[in-house]
């Protein structure tokens, strides 16, 4: 073999072996945040916890769940509400998408975020973030945005997945100012990954800070408009995720999903008094 045809053979080798070759991602954990805060920070506690939710919940035997919505409030507060939704799951999921909206006012941008970590860590242990979020992020108006992932509104849902499903991979996606049109984007692009396996959490709490009675006025409203899938009327829901609210019922059009509401409290029903109450609701 001639010199020229050696160096070729080598570069082509070389080649090769470098585009055969995947590079990992750098792992980046993202620690609790809110452990000891909204839920206990022991895990044998945290678990037994869990297991006591879920037993005083019931199992109403739906089948094919796409989606569940949930509350993210401390886990005194609302743990038992999003029970009542996380009950209902079999373990079959391997990839959860876990929205909600912006909470940190730290955090200014547009659109939805993901973060940039590749674990996601509770007192359970860790779960892995998938892959996939950096196939969205090339895509408008994804963005990853830190500050926005460092609040309780994902987080708190992430030990009662690990008590439930098995062998998953989460994305977790926090919205802030967003379009209908932008909301509509985020849906078909999202649905691209939609398959069997898939589960879709909307971490949503309703009302805040209204009396105990006004709650339950304005939140049954809310409630209404969803169950009806009313896009219009539940852009008025008084809520903290009004975006993730929306996607839902953009996707609920496109999949022809049933709603179907589980729960309904407010922490006047729980741990709070009912001068101040936030609204909690599990579907």
């Amino acid at each position: 073999m001639g010199e020229n045809n050696i160096k070729l053979f080598v570069a082509v080798v070389l080649i090769v072996t470098l585009t055969s070759c995947t590079v990992e991602e750098e792992r980046v954990v993202r620690e609790p945040f809110v452990a000891d805060a909204f839920y206990p920070d022991d895990p044998i506690i945290l678990e037994q916890s869990i297991s006591e939710f879920l037993d005083n919940s019931e199992e109403l035997g739906i089948d094919n769940i796409k989606a569940i919505v949930v509350p993210h409030a401390g886990y005194v507060y609302s743990g038992q509400v999003a029970a009542h939704s996380f009950k209902q799951l079999d373990s079959d999921y391997k990839r959860v998408f876990i929205f909600s909206d912006n909470h940190n006012s730290k955090a200014l941008f547009m659109g939805a975020s993901i973060p940039n970590s590749t674990h996601y860590k509770t007192p359970l242990g860790e779960v892995k973030l998938s892959s996939i979020k950096n196939e969205l992020l090339k895509n408008k108006p994804f963005v990853s945005v830190p500050k926005a992932h460092e609040t309780h509104i994902i987080e708190v849902e992430v030990p009662f997945l690990q008590k439930t499903l098995e062998d998953f991979e989460v994305i977790p996606i926090v919205f802030s100012s967003l379009s209908d049109e932008g909301i509509k984007n985020v849906a078909d692009i999202i649905s691209e990954y939609n398959n069997d396996e898939t589960l879709f959490v909307f971490s949503v709490d309703l009302s805040h800070y209204y009396t105990y009675e006004e709650a339950k006025q304005f939140d049954s409203l809310c409630i209404t408009s969803v169950l009806q899938q009313d896009y219009q009327e539940a852009k008025k829901c008084l809520t903290c995720a009004k975006n993730s609210l929306l996607l839902l019922l953009k996707l609920a059009e496109k999949y022809e999903w049933n709603m179907q509401l589980l729960d309904y409290k407010n922490s006047g029903d729980t741990a709070g008094n009912k001068d101040r109450v936030v609204g909690y609701s599990a579907m």
